[in-house]
């Protein structure tokens, strides 16, 4: 028998201004609008199904601010188009396309129209482009960028169905209408939730309040155990009453909003230590999950599937373990960690959003049904699909509400595979087998190196450390506890900020990130009437590094060396280049861009374009040199290569106006490529472009090319 846990994890960083109190930036009422509602109220349809929701305190936090509070695009959305000024106006134009083309945008006509009107690579600085727009262009971007957020769910209900038939030509009532249906959803969610854990179809359990990095507030050095081959961590940063406090706020503030103390804890990314786990015993939580990753590390064996699902040392992965923790005296505590499958995990969040939703659903029960059929009969086995609720749903077809409907659909009706909550489970088991240690480790890399390992992210945690010492040095001096400070230091703390500083990973908002991460700690010195540093008005994320797009969705370009049609590229990941490039010899700003992405069968397509003029570049040799793998690509007129370990392997390339050239399925086996280009002239002097840096898409692991 095998009972399945599924697990939706629901998550969003705290968005507002420390200094105005105002919400920033929108997503926490775009997701409400799209995703959290829903996913509970089609469980109505399966009463066979129960499921297990993680809420994070800061986020049940803003969609109850919501009743006093906006965010920035709702305010650019109430102000009529005809008084909109011209900062308002880039602002519209900055903000009201972040949501995937493929699903989101080219669905409706209007608002596809009105993004190739602004087109693709906005620049804000050019004034030139928002001339372009009349006052009815811009009431229907602020409609149509709120309105397409709503839910399928509710699109047949009055007066929401009335404004996506009309689909262009809105007013400003309409404006109003979207933006109050939006807000309605938005009211619903924390009562119907509480309603459903009540009806014991739920379980509920949370995390701690601002959804830190706990190993790494427990001890930065646990970096270095997660990743013996990264340099030690040069900040000093060893506080667990922090994750303590977290933890203890974050549990407080659920039990107070949903009437009940949760048994479980959802670690932010699930980021576990040792350290940790002794604190989760501290404060009488009875489990949490972890990733597969870090079993396998502890228990010095590797999961591994092959094409037709089957799991090897799947026993091990679908058991639940005790974690006995010695305290100083003789008695022994234990926890109960959980491991989340993650290849089925991953197939939901990077995978299956590019599939017709039924092929999806069939495919994961038939993998699922697989897993419980390898297993020995003698017991009850569980398997945990857990991952983020919220942002996959944006890459499926109707906002995955047919796949997860199919997907419930073959659960409520499979009598050998139960779903169920979490706890429920734990209760009907009398043993499971004891871990004497456990490997620190996170989901991604099965280490902490994501929020830890780059000089901007050093950087911050010198900054946080600072300022926390400081806060200690001024209570300490005036005697007493500033408790609106410490909430700003538990803000900074929050992994959302480290997630995007560094190189693997980029965003539009890289810069609101960043000030809201520097204004927080700047709060704390102004809340104590203390000067604060000067460097905390100086940016942490470089200015000076390129603009990098991740991909869209797959490409399948005509290798020509030339842009053949105007979408042969669009959905394609891109390095904007064009003034950051480093020269070893005479300036020469040669590259302008560089495009890359994959098709269904996973082959690896690049596209480089040069600012030369074409007579100038074009005989030039050009190599892709490898920084993490032994090889190069030698690319020229007459073709290009792959040379490794003595080895030539002929690709499929065409050069012309630029570079386009395909990477067969396996040639690369790297989850992740860091490379620069080079260009030589006659005389073999070269240019050289900065590291760039590409998530491959690993066919083993399928963990995709998109970011969580």
């Amino acid at each position: 028998m095998l009972d399945l846990a599924i697990v939706w994890h629901f998550h969003q960083p705290p968005y507002d201004d420390p200094e105005s109190d105002e919400l920033i930036l929108p997503w926490v009422r775009l997701h409400a609008a799209k995703d959290y509602l829903d996913m509970l109220l089609l469980l109505d349809e399966f009463p066979q199904v129960k499921l297990n929701f993680n809420f994070t305190p800061c986020l049940i936090q803003q969609i109850l601010g919501y009743s006093q509070k906006s965010d920035q695009l709702e305010r650019l959305t109430q102000k009529p188009a005809e008084e909109l000024t011209n900062e308002e106006k880039i602002a519209i134009l900055s903000c009201c396309f972040q949501a995937p083309v493929e699903t989101m945008i080219k669905p409706y006509p209007r608002y596809f129209e009105l993004l190739v009107k602004r087109g693709f690579d906005f620049d804000p600085a050019n004034l030139q482009v928002i001339r372009k727009f009349q006052p009815a262009d811009f009431r229907d971007l602020q409609v149509l960028a709120n309105l397409v957020w709503v839910d399928p769910w509710f699109r047949n209900q009055k007066p929401i169905s009335e404004l996506f038939t009309k689909r262009r030509y809105y007013t400003e009532e309409d404006k109003q209408i979207v933006l109050k249906f939006m807000r309605e959803i938005l009211g619903r969610i924390i009562d119907e939730y509480r309603r459903a854990c009540q009806a014991k179809r739920i379980e509920l359990l949370t995390s701690p309040f601002y959804h830190p990095i706990l190993p790494l507030l427990c001890d930065a050095n646990s970096a270095l155990v997660a990743n013996p081959n990264r340099p030690p961590p040069d900040w000093d940063f060893r506080f667990p009453e922090d994750a303590l406090a977290q933890l203890e706020q974050g549990i407080a503030y659920f039990e107070q909003t949903f009437g009940l103390r949760p048994n479980g804890i959802w670690l932010p990314e699930t980021a576990v230590s040792e350290e940790v786990l002794s604190l989760l015993v501290k404060i009488g939580v009875q489990w949490t999950i972890a990733d597969e990753k870090i079993l396998a590390k502890t228990l010095s064996i590797t999961f591994e599937r092959d094409f037709n699902g089957n799991l090897n040392n799947g026993e091990l992965l679908c058991t639940p373990y005790q974690y006995e923790i010695q305290n100083p005296k003789p008695k022994t505590q234990n926890i109960t960690i959980l491991f989340r499958d993650t290849f089925l995990s991953d197939l939901i969040g990077f995978k299956y959003g590019t599939w017709d939703g039924i092929a999806a659903a069939e495919d994961l029960y038939r993998r699922i049904k697989a897993i419980g059929a390898q297993l020995p009969a003698n017991k009850n086995y569980l398997l945990v699909i857990a991952l983020d609720g919220e942002n996959p749903w944006e890459n499926y077809k109707n906002d995955g509400i047919d796949f997860l409907r199919h997907f419930y659909g073959l659960l409520n009706q499979e009598s050998n595979i139960k779903t169920v909550r979490i706890t429920d489970y734990l209760k009907t088991q009398n043993y499971f087998p004891v871990l004497k240690n456990l490997q620190p480790g996170s989901w991604v890399q099965g280490n902490f190196d994501i929020w830890s390992g780059s000089e901007e992210d050093s950087k911050a945690w010198q900054l946080l450390s600072k300022t926390r010492k400081d806060l200690l040095t001024y209570e300490k001096k005036s005697n007493r506890r500033v408790d609106k400070a410490w909430d700003e230091i538990y803000k900074a703390e929050a992994s959302d900020w480290f997630w995007w500083f560094g190189e693997e990973h980029f965003s539009v908002y890289d810069k609101t990130f960043d000030a809201l991460f520097r204004k927080h700690l700047i709060q704390v010195y102004r809340i104590t009437n203390q000067p604060q540093p000067i460097e905390l008005e100086e940016p942490i994320k470089k200015s000076s590094k390129y603009l990098a797009v991740l991909p869209k969705n797959y490409i399948r370009p005509i290798i020509d060396g030339k842009e053949t049609n105007f979408y042969e590229w669009r959905d394609a990941g891109y390095f904007d280049l064009t003034p950051q490039v480093v020269t070893m010899h005479p300036a020469v700003d040669w590259l302008k861009k560089v495009w890359y992405g994959f098709d269904e069968d996973y082959n690896f397509y690049l596209r480089i374009d040069s600012a030369l003029a074409h007579k100038d570049w074009v005989n030039r040799q050009c190599k892709i040199e490898f920084l993490n793998l032994p090889g190069e690509i030698v690319l020229q007129r007459t073709g290009a290569y792959f040379c490794q370990s003595g080895k030539r392997f002929d690709l499929e390339s065409a050069c012309d106006e630029c570079y386009e050239l395909k990477i067969p399925k396996g040639l690369i086996t790297l989850p992740k490529i860091q490379f620069v280009i080079k260009l030589f002239n006659s005389k073999n002097e070269l240019a050289i472009s900065k590291v760039l840096q590409i998530e491959m898409w690993n066919e083993r692991s399928q963990t995709g090319f998109w970011p969580i």
